[in-house]
Parts: C-alpha cells; sequence; structure tokens
C-alpha cells in the first residue's frame, strides 16, 4: 500500500473511533441522567406519599413509562414498540381512587399526560378506560 493510503485510512480510523467513543458517552450520559431524575422523584417524602394500600403508585407510573415505551427517547428502538398486555396489567392493579395519584407520578417522572399515551398506545385502551372517567 502507499504511505499516503494508509495515512489516510488511520486519519479516518481515528475518526470513527473517536466518532463511535463520543457517542458511546453521551448515550452513557443520557442513561445516567434519567436514572438521576427517576432517583429524584423517588425522595423519602415520595415514598411515603405514594404508597397506598400496599400499591406502589411510583413504581407502577415508572413501569408503565418503560412498558409504553415512552421512557426512552424517539431514537431508541425501545421507543418504537410498546408491550400492550403488562402496561394493561400494571393499569388494572391501581384501584380507580388512585388513578389520579397514580396520573400525577407519571407526569412528573416522564413530563407526558398517562390518559393520552394509553389512548394512543394502548391497544386494549378500552379494558381500562372505565378508570380514567
Amino acid at each position: 500500500m502507499d504511505s499516503t493510503v494508509k495515512k489516510y485510512l488511520a486519519i479516518g480510523g481515528t475518526i470513527a473511533l473517536l466518532g463511535g467513543g463520543t457517542y458511546a458517552f453521551i448515550q452513557f450520559r443520557k442513561k445516567i441522567k434519567l436514572k438521576k431524575e427517576i432517583n429524584a422523584t423517588t425522595s423519602a417524602a415520595t415514598k411515603a406519599t405514594v404508597k397506598t394500600l400496599g400499591i406502589n403508585v411510583n413504581d407502577i407510573a415508572r413501569q408503565l413509562g418503560i412498558e409504553l415505551g415512552t421512557a426512552y427517547p424517539s431514537y431508541d428502538p425501545r421507543h418504537w414498540t410498546e408491550n400492550d398486555e403488562t402496561a394493561e396489567k400494571l393499569v388494572l392493579k391501581v384501584p380507580k381512587p388512585l388513578i389520579p395519584q397514580l396520573v400525577k407520578q407519571y407526569a412528573s417522572i416522564y413530563k407526558r399526560n398517562l390518559k393520552d399515551d394509553l389512548i394512543k398506545l394502548l391497544d386494549g385502551w378500552n379494558n381500562v378506560s372505565y378508570l380514567f372517567n
């Protein structure tokens, strides 16, 4: 190989390596930031107020975001699909009097409206809609 070709291959490889490392670092930082935001919403006072009747509304709200795919950014493949069956079971676990608290926790964690997300993403919306009326 010509020395010029080797030089350009080395430069291209270095650029690709730096670009890939930068991308991985950014993804790692986003994941840590999401975990910190979730942990911030689960302070001791919040845990005391959200656990009622043996049902931890905060954990269910966090899990709903994961199952519906709303916990992830739009470019993440996990955002593109949802686990309807598990999400429906999670919502049905919560008694109707605690639904407003669930909606509030979901909004505080994900900055989204739970009812709108369920209408848009959940195939079994008709099975859980009575809880939101």
